[in-house]
């Protein structure tokens, strides 16, 4: 019973979550009482396997969130990257973005999951006038055997020419299955530009 312990809290943990954002949906309470009862019977596997329809329930239903969203200097997968530690870069200078969406949907095709997701970009300056604009910059398409949650988007970006300041740079992540959008904004600086 001692490996039962983190999933019964991680349970505890979805309910407290369904509690406070007002999520009400049968399939939620019911797989949450699968799950229970397949651990109480001991058939773990069938227990996780409720437990995924529940989070993917709760995973429809929330908006698109981009979460992590950071300059980076090198990125190995899913939660291995490394920070930028200065937001200072200069004209020319590739600005790498890595990015975890959650709340995107996956389009089921066959045997495969499908994810379909476009990005806009936008530079803005200090009064947050946009400077630059760029529509469907990137885009990132994956067909996998099994749902994905755990998943990444990284973004190369050329720093265009600007003054010295102070400027965001404005991503917005489309979801082309559910038709969610989600954005976040990221801060860097010019230095001794030539003005």
């Amino acid at each position: 019973m001692k490996t039962a312990r983190p999933t019964l809290l991680a349970m505890a943990l979805l309910g407290t979550f369904l509690l406070s954002t007002q999520v009400s949906a049968g399939t939620l309470a019911e797989a949450a009482a699968r799950t229970e009862s397949f651990l109480q019977s001991n058939k773990p596997v069938k227990a996780l396997n409720a437990f995924e329809v529940a989070q993917d329930a709760l995973w429809n239903k929330i908006p698109l969130v981009l979460k992590a969203a950071t300059l980076v200097t090198d990125i190995k997968g899913f939660g291995e990257y490394e920070p930028k530690t200065s937001p200072v870069t200069s004209t020319g200078e590739i600005l790498r973005i890595y990015v975890e969406p959650i709340g995107f949907q996956q389009r089921s095709q066959g045997e495969f999951y499908q994810i379909e997701m476009n990005a806009d970009l936008e530079v803005l300056n200090s009064s947050g006038q946009v400077l630059a604009s760029v529509e469907n910059f990137a885009a990132h398409n994956r067909s996998t055997r099994s749902r994905v949650h755990d998943y990444y988007l990284n973004f190369e970006v050329t720093v265009p020419t600007l003054k010295t300041g102070h400027y965001t740079l404005r991503l917005k992540v489309r979801d082309l299955v559910s038709g969610k959008s989600g954005t976040s904004s990221l801060a860097f600086v010019i230095e001794g530009a030539a003005e």
